[in-house]
């Protein structure tokens, strides 16, 4: 079986083409939640937050709307 650093590594990308789905339907919160996910799989994976890609600013939306 693959190890934490492994599965983290798998995880990660899957919750980033999640993210993009959720941020499609204007699902913002459910957005928020994959993007902290993405944060603490690059975490595990014992990548820096400087080496995980985050939202664009043009991805942005306001919290409540």
């Amino acid at each position: 079986m693959d190890g934490p650093k492994d599965v983290a590594a798998y995880i990660g990308p899957i919750c980033s083409e999640m993210r993009k789905l959720a941020l499609n339907a204007d699902l913002t919160f459910l957005a928020y939640l994959l993007e902290m996910s993405m944060l603490e799989a690059a975490k595990a994976e014992g990548q820096s937050a400087m080496e995980t890609p985050l939202r664009s600013h043009a991805e942005r939306k306001p919290a409540l709307a």
